[in-house]
């Protein structure tokens, strides 16, 4: 069973142009369904794509395209050596994401805490004493100011 896909018109302009890039002993091995569909998300799209060998492919193409051309390639393409390889760099990629995310997300947690600081601060050198009227008394002054007018 194949699953489908969901992604914009443009991803699959982009999946095709890379998938006709490989050899056809490889295009073979994607199941004709997927293809197909492939092919028929990607009808009616005005946007093309020219690779350039020269150029990483992951900066010609969408990171949604990336990640759709990567699982065909992995469940379809490559032999065990290959998927053992992209599982590898897949995971370590997976690491240096996680530890970005985890610096920024430090970061953002010291900036609060120094807002947080600020705020307590400023909190801090407010009157202690704060006269409060009660609603009634606040009633009955506005019909006094009423009544002196």
């Amino acid at each position: 069973m194949v699953e489908k896909m969901v992604l914009d018109k443009k991803d699959y302009v982009q999946i095709l142009e890379v998938l006709n890039n490989f050899s056809s002993v490889d295009q073979r091995k994607v199941p004709e369904t997927l293809m197909d569909l492939i092919k028929h998300q990607a009808n009616g799209c005005n946007d093309t794509l020219i690779l350039n060998p020269k150029l990483p492919l992951e900066n010609q193409v969408s990171r949604q395209a990336m990640g759709a051309i990567i699982y065909i390639v992995t469940k379809y393409i490559a032999n065990a050596k290959e998927k053992e390889s992209l599982k590898r760099i897949l995971i370590e990629n997976t690491k240096e994401f996680q530890e970005a995310s985890n610096k920024q997300l430090e970061r953002l947690m010291h900036s609060n805490t120094k807002k947080m600081e600020k705020v307590q601060t400023n909190i801090s050198n407010l009157p202690i004493e704060m006269k409060k009227e009660n609603f009634i008394k606040k009633i009955i002054n506005k019909i006094k100011k009423f009544f002196i007018k």
